[in-house]
C-alpha cells in the first residue's frame, strides 16, 4: 500500500471515530454535543479506532515532540524552527510497520481540535505538522495529519450548514497561503470531509487534513 493510501485510510478512519465519539457524546451527556467535552476524549477514540489498523503498529498520546523527533532520526544540526514547538507535544504519535533494522518507528503525527473556532491555535497546529514533513527526506515520519470537528449554530447572515462550508475554505486557503512558501514548495495538503449533519438550527461536521510531500 503506498504513503497515500495509508494517509487516506488513516484520515477516513479518523473522520469515522471523531462521529462515533460525537454520538457517543451525545448519548452519554443527554444531547451535548462533542465540543462539550473535554477534547482528550475525542483524542482516545481516535486513537482506539486507529489501533486496530494493520498499519499501525502502536500509538502514544501527548508525546513531547522532542522526543519524537529524536526517535524518528531527524536529529540534525541547527536550531529547530519556531513553528515546530518542540516543547510541546503531539496529541497522538503513530507508529508504522518494522523498520529492515527490526525497529518500530514513528510514521506520523495527528493533531485534534475539537472547537477549532481559535483560528490561530488551529492554524499554529497546522504550521507545526507542515514543519514536521518538511524534515520527511532525514526521518520516519511520512505524513501528518491535522484532524478536527466542528460545529456552528445559525448565523445573523449564514445558515450553520454554510457556516461549516465557510470553516472548510477558511482553512485551506490559510493552508494554501502558508504553503506559497518556498520552503514548503513540496509540501502538499488533502482534506477529507465527513458529512455536514444539521439538527434543526445547528450543524456539525469532522473533518481532516492530510499534509505530504510529493502528493
Amino acid at each position: 500500500m503506498t504513503t497515500s493510501s495509508i494517509a487516506n485510510k488513516i484520515a477516513n478512519e479518523i473522520i469515522s471515530a471523531i462521529e462515533g465519539a460525537h454520538h457517543e457524546y451525545v448519548k452519554w451527556s443527554g444531547g451535548y454535543w462533542l465540543w462539550r467535552a473535554p477534547e482528550y476524549f475525542t483524542t482516545v477514540r481516535i486513537a482506539d479506532k486507529l489501533i486496530k489498523l494493520k498499519e499501525i503498529s502502536y500509538i502514544e498520546l501527548e508525546h513531547g515532540v522532542r522526543d519524537a523527533l529524536e526517535i524518528a532520526g531527524a536529529n540534525g544540526p541547527g536550531r529547530r524552527p519556531k513553528l515546530l514547538r518542540v516543547n510541546g507535544r503531539f496529541d497522538i504519535l503513530l507508529y508504522g510497520e518494522k523498520n529492515d533494522a527490526g525497529d518500530y518507528l514513528p510514521m506520523t503525527a495527528v493533531e485534534v481540535k475539537v472547537r477549532p473556532w481559535d483560528h490561530q491555535k488551529s492554524d499554529e497546529d497546522v504550521c507545526r505538522l507542515i514543519e514536521l514533513i518538511k524534515l520527511r527526506n532525514r526521518n520516519s515520519i511520512q505524513f501528518s495529519v491535522f484532524a478536527f470537528h466542528v460545529s456552528y449554530d445559525n448565523g445573523r447572515r449564514d445558515k450553520a450548514g454554510t457556516r461549516i462550508k465557510n470553516f472548510f475554505k477558511r482553512i485551506e486557503g490559510k493552508t494554501e497561503e502558508t504553503l506559497t512558501n518556498s520552503k514548503y514548495k513540496n509540501i502538499s495538503k488533502k482534506i477529507i470531509s465527513g458529512d455536514i449533519h444539521v439538527e434543526s438550527t445547528s450543524a456539525w461536521c469532522a473533518g481532516t487534513m492530510i499534509l505530504q510531500t510529493g502528493c
